[in-house]
């Protein structure tokens, strides 16, 4: 599974993933070398398997006047290879003008290849916990040893996650588990769209909240030395893998027959996420100026989907599921500033 499995992630995370970008610009592969593999291809784990090529999944409108955005929605784990039939979304993007990218958070510097080379020794063993620190030293009991089991049944008796950041170490995992059940994130759906946009030509919006960082390098140093009690977000992390391979045969199912309704009671299943919380407290995030991220993340992209609504005939959106259906998601958002909202079964 892809590491970016979420487009709004953790902000630790998306950190990470900048420095990371640094990596790859220089041509690294990975921050400190730390890479696992499941011990067999399905180490006594089922595999999900969901046969036959489905219907499609549905598509949601938004509009105002004879301005239309489309929207589909994606669930964060799917079958391996399940063939889905795209013939809507290709009919679509056929005629769209636009198509925005996913939310998100992209943080951006001036540095180029050589100042990224600069950056090298700095990047030295990002991923781990400072001081030489273990999982065991910095979780609560309780917690160690619900990742102990985890870890064994997906690694064995595997410890190299154990000097690992708790988000980066839970990431990792979740990654073999996914693999040992034969599933994918979403990352196949975005590629399918991507190529069809490219296709026909369609001109991509960048949504994402963008955040200067002026110095890369004292961000770097001060992101390996913060200690951050991450104990509630990375039990959350176990608790979204259980979720996540529990629900994974019904979402994907519900997903690609465009049942809207049983999408919606998973989603409500899902454990609630307590990773934002504090994060603007963080000493390195308040030198960033962020103070409320989420909502910083949504407007960008809120605002990105206005602009093209007003410019364009008719646009296209990916966005995660819960950002089509829950309460609180970006679609109820825009219903409430005035845009008509339709869902699958309605939309035309």
């Amino acid at each position: 599974m892809n590491e970016v499995s979420s487009f709004r992630v953790h902000v630790l995370r998306a950190m990470y993933l900048f420095i990371a970008a640094c990596l790859c610009a220089a041509g690294a592969r990975s921050a400190d070398g730390t890479s696992v593999r499941p011990e067999s291809p399905s180490g006594g784990i089922e595999e999900v398997v969901v046969t036959g090529e489905q219907p499609g999944p549905g598509l949601w409108q938004v509009s105002k006047g004879d301005h239309v955005l489309w929207v589909l929605g994606t669930v964060p784990a799917l079958p391996k290879g399940m063939k889905w039939k795209t013939g809507g979304i290709d009919k679509i993007l056929a005629s769209s003008q636009a198509i925005l990218s996913s939310p998100g958070l992209t943080p951006d510097a001036n540095i180029g290849p050589f100042s990224v080379m600069l950056l090298l020794p700095t990047l030295i063993g990002v991923e781990k916990l400072p001081d030489g620190a273990t999982l065991h030293q910095v979780l609560p009991p309780a917690v160690y040893s619900r990742w102990t089991v985890q870890r064994q049944r997906y690694l064995g008796n595997s410890e190299r996650l154990e000097r690992l950041r708790p988000f980066i170490a839970a990431d990792k995992l979740a990654n073999v588990a996914y693999q040992k059940a034969g599933l994918t994130d979403d990352s196949e759906v975005l590629s399918t769209v991507r190529k069809l946009a490219k296709k026909y030509r369609v001109k991509r919006v960048d949504a994402e909240y963008h955040i200067f960082i002026k110095d890369p390098k004292a961000l770097i140093k001060n992101f390996k030395k913060a200690s951050l009690d991450e104990s509630a977000c990375f039990n959350y992390q176990l608790d979204d893998l259980e979720y996540s391979l529990a629900e994974s045969v019904p979402q994907a199912n519900a997903w690609a027959t465009g049942n809207a309704a049983a999408l919606k009671s998973s989603l409500e299943r899902k454990p609630e996420d307590p990773c934002w919380e504090g994060i603007s407290n963080v000493s390195f995030i308040k030198d960033l100026g962020i103070e409320d991220l989420t909502a910083s993340i949504n407007e960008a992209w809120l605002k990105a989907a206005e602009k093209s609504l007003t410019e364009n005939q008719q646009s296209f959106a990916v966005l995660e599921m819960s950002d089509v259906l829950l309460p609180n998601s970006l679609l109820a958002k825009l219903k409430a500033r005035g845009y008509t909202v339709l869902g699958p079964a309605d939309a035309t």
